[in-house]
């Protein structure tokens, strides 16, 4: 895994709200300090962070091919170069440093050079589909001409964790959703755990509004099936899994605008 995507997953993991174990080392330097330490969020994602984003480096060479013919400007949420919350035992709690320099607050130099070499999120074991798997799937949806999306559209993903219960309770209470949009993903059977992306622009996510919505099963052990997706929709056009039919189902409903989900963290 290379050291973009080792951090975008990390960010991936820290947006659901999970604690993570975390080893840093300064080997590429020849050295032997090594330490664990707990990552438990992030700071606040401010606007700065969001207009000084740069565009995203896609890595999936199909989807580098589509991003170009048609000129997307894609933007991650997993890019923005925002601090993580780090705790420390041989430090005060709430340590905060970039991913690359999570040892910045220490004095000794040999310390300082440490970068984070792996990461343990604590997922369920009936958690099968994990994130580089979630967000290429959803790229493929969205890009690959199941969505009319113009040349020189703006793109900004967002991709968390969550429960079925707490999502459902957010849209439930959320009346940014359209009546219809929300009486039909809550009616929807969904496993316990859920891979959400939303899908904005950077003018749109530093309201907290995005339009559009992606949920996958992420306790689907068939990695190559549709079957792992719930829903799918980008401003009138939606499409979910008939498990009946075994087939992907398309429909027509205009969603609009709605307000992102903050129940992981607090601080978008």
């Amino acid at each position: 895994m290379g050291d973009i995507l080792f951090r975008q997953v990390f960010s991936t993991y820290i947006e659901s709200g999970l604690p993570l174990i975390v080893a840093m080392d300064n080997g590429h330097q020849m050295g032997n300090v090594g330490h664990a330490l707990i990552a438990i969020g992030r700071t606040r994602t401010t606007d700065e962070l969001i207009d000084n984003l740069a565009v995203s480096e896609e890595l999936d060479t199909d989807l580098k091919s589509i991003i170009g013919q048609k000129d997307i400007q894609f933007f991650d949420n997993d890019d923005i170069p925002g601090r993580f919350v780090f705790i420390d035992d041989n430090m005060p709690p709430y340590q905060l440093q970039h991913f690359e320099t999570p040892a910045l607050h220490y004095n000794n130099p040999n310390w300082k050079t440490c970068r984070i070499s792996e990461f343990v999120a604590p997922l369920h074991p009936r958690m099968y589909l994990e994130a580089v798997a979630a967000k290429v799937y959803i790229k493929k949806l969205l890009l690959g001409g199941m969505f009319p999306i113009a040349n020189g559209t703006e793109i900004f993903v967002r991709l968390f964790l969550t429960s079925n219960r707490s999502y459902k309770d957010y849209l439930a209470r959320n009346v940014s959703f359209s009546a219809t949009v929300r009486e039909f993903i809550t009616n929807m059977l969904m496993p316990e755990f859920i891979w959400v992306a939303e899908i904005s622009d950077k003018a749109n996510i530093k309201r907290r509004q995005a339009y559009g919505l992606f949920i996958l099963d992420a306790t689907e052990p068939d990695l190559n099936r549709h079957s792992k997706l719930i829903f799918g929709g980008y401003k009138n056009i939606f499409y979910y899994w008939n498990e009946e039919k075994s087939e992907i189902v398309k429909n027509y409903l205009a969603s609009g605008s709605f307000s992102i989900y903050v129940n992981n963290l607090k601080g978008f």
